[in-house]
């Protein structure tokens, strides 16, 4: 394995070694019922005590992430069948595998792949509209035409900034968000997750503080992991990101980059007050920071006053902010624009070349006409009311059959709601309990943590799911009473 070991680092040894190890295995890099390295031969590998390895491997257990059986080693937690797991230890003919380094730290979205798209499931786990909520119909009838008098689109390279009309048209419909720019500032990506990976390809290496609030978007952690960064944390409160506890922090680090999704926050949906976001952007200013404001879905609002982005009252370029156009339009379109000024937008556009050459150009030709028409403000309307009568719906139901001590928030935008539950209770139960008796999915709190994991949190999608919202809702509930009621550490049954 290729542990990297920061020995002056802010994170001590043990929980550095302790996220290397639960990061994995929550992604299933480390596959359910491997062997972990000796205790051993993994202290003398990274020449530290034993005594650390084994702390850390206690801690693995005590969180039902491992299980380690007298005389044979620690295995990845097999469901704590040990006689599944001697089976398999004898069995295993690419265990040897184990000893190719690689430099992944973790993926959530390979973790959850095998949830959030399965045929049969009741799928909660998913943060997407139905796609009898999608104007895809709309689009694909405006944009034949198009297609067809247009056919030299498909036989040519799209430029690397992203299509000169389409960037344009996106210029003129962020003014409704109060963001003054111009094409020329604009570059497109495919979906906001090759955005969030430019930025950090770009801007990050080993050793980088990156500051995100906690929980936050896995998708971000996996990439900023990935790049070497040193993950601080600040919490979110109902009007988000605590800037009292960033100003603190910042006294003590310099963090390159502070990552903050300050609308309709995911997962918890909060949104960061005006107070805020413009000491977030002071605070920004003073550090020399980067703020990368993540915008998945602000047009999914349910209050009647427009929520202002952080980018609205930046006029130094700290902040690059990223629109996300999957989510609102549809996810097969891959679409997102990258704003920023400067410098760093041109490092920005090199770094896109070294991706991929640029976005599709038949994607951004499909969506171009429904943007700047009159249709994706009719479309917007339609779709928050219908929205709002769901969450709605949803809320009503937990209040009604949610177990006692049970909480969640409201969200005032967005698609997700987060439920915390008792701190004793434990969600990863819960998933394998709701997934192989009930055929329900949900985002299992867990992978929302830079760093200090909690168990006790989930997050539910109510926009995704068309048949059988309700029933799959109460179902839930009833699975939650029911293992609150009966929970036992001893028989404790993660899903990996």
């Amino acid at each position: 394995m290729n542990i990297k070991i920061d020995r002056n680092g802010v994170i001590t040894i043990a929980k550095q070694l302790f996220n290397f190890f639960s990061d994995r295995i929550l992604s299933g890099l480390i596959k359910d019922g491997e062997q972990l390295p000796s205790i051993r031969s993994l202290s003398k590998e990274l020449n530290v005590s034993p005594m650390t390895i084994i702390k850390v491997y206690n801690e693995l257990e005590e969180n039902g992430l491992a299980i380690t059986i007298q005389g044979k080693g620690t295995y990845v937690n097999q469901r704590n069948n040990i006689e599944k797991l001697n089976n398999l230890s004898k069995q295993n003919d690419f265990q040897w595998q184990m000893a190719i380094p690689d430099y992944l730290s973790r993926s959530q979205f390979k973790y959850s792949s095998n949830l959030t798209y399965a045929n049969d499931c009741r799928n909660l786990s998913i943060a997407s509209l139905s796609y009898k909520l999608l104007p895809t119909a709309t689009i694909l009838k405006d944009s034949l035409s198009l297609s067809q008098n247009n056919l030299k689109f498909l036989a040519q390279y799209p430029p690397v900034q992203g299509d000169y009309e389409f960037r344009g048209v996106l210029s003129e419909y962020l003014k409704s968000k109060e963001i003054i720019t111009t094409a020329e500032n604009i570059l497109i990506t495919t979906g906001s997750q090759q955005g969030i990976s430019i930025i950090s390809s770009t801007f990050i290496g080993p050793g980088d503080i990156v500051v995100m609030e906690t929980p936050t978007y896995p998708g971000a952690i996996d990439l900023f992991k990935s790049r070497g960064a040193v993950i601080l944390t600040v919490p979110v409160d109902n009007e988000g990101m605590r800037t009292d506890i960033l100003m603190n922090l910042c006294d003590n680090y310099s963090p390159k980059i502070i990552y903050t999704m300050p609308n309709f926050h995911n997962p918890t949906g909060y949104s960061m007050s005006l107070k805020r976001k413009r000491e977030l952007l002071d605070i920004a200013k003073y550090n020399n920071s980067i703020i990368v404001e993540d915008d998945p879905w602000s047009e999914i609002s349910y209050k009647k006053e427009k929520v202002r982005s952080i980018k609205s009252i930046d006029t130094d370029g700290h902040v690059i902010y990223i629109k996300g156009l999957s989510k609102i339009l549809g996810p097969a379109y891959r679409l997102a624009a990258i704003v920023a000024e400067g410098s760093i937008l041109s490092r920005l556009i090199t770094a896109k070349a070294n991706h991929d050459l640029g976005t599709s150009m038949l994607s951004q030709k499909t969506i171009l006409d429904f943007i700047q028409s009159n249709k994706v403000t009719y479309y917007i309307e339609n779709l928050n009311k219908e929205l709002l009568k769901r969450r709605n719906r949803v809320i009503n139901l937990l209040k009604n059959y949610a177990p006692s001590g049970t909480k969640w928030t409201i969200p005032e935008g967005g698609i997700n709601i987060w439920i915390t539950l008792p701190e004793s209770f434990n969600v990863e139960k819960l998933l394998y309990h709701s997934i192989t008796t009930k055929n329900i999915s949900f985002l299992p709190g867990t992978v929302c943590y830079p760093n200090e994991v909690e168990f006790n949190h989930l997050r539910i999608c109510f926009t995704y799911l068309e048949e059988d919202l309700e029933n799959t809702i109460i179902e839930l509930c009833k699975l939650m009473k029911l293992l609150n009621t009966t929970e036992n550490s001893s028989d404790y049954i993660p899903i990996i």
